[in-house]
């Protein structure tokens, strides 16, 4: 039997949970995306550091650096119906 593990992923992020979204791949909605100078492409991700976590994500705190203006997708996102976060909690 499989039991999920419900935990309060909002505060656990503003407290720093360390736990794998900052690791994940972030896609920007088109509405979120930072116009570049030059005339080039809008990027459609947020970039890593060099350990793969979010550069926002801030290392020593494991806080996010942008919480009142993350993107929506991270605003979105629910640990909760993560697959892979509920592995490591159990």
């Amino acid at each position: 039997m499989t039991s999920t593990v419900s935990v309060d992923c909002d505060a656990g992020r503003r407290l720093g949970c360390r736990t794998l979204c900052c690791h994940l791949l972030v896609r920007l909605d088109p509405g979120g995306r930072e116009q570049p100078g030059g005339g080039s492409t809008p990027k459609g991700y947020v970039d890593k550091d060099r350990s793969g976590r979010c550069v926002h994500l801030d290392p020593e705190t494991s806080r996010c650096r942008i919480w009142e203006r993350r993107p929506l997708v991270c605003r979105g996102y629910d640990c909760n119906s993560d697959f892979m976060l509920q592995v490591v909690l159990r």
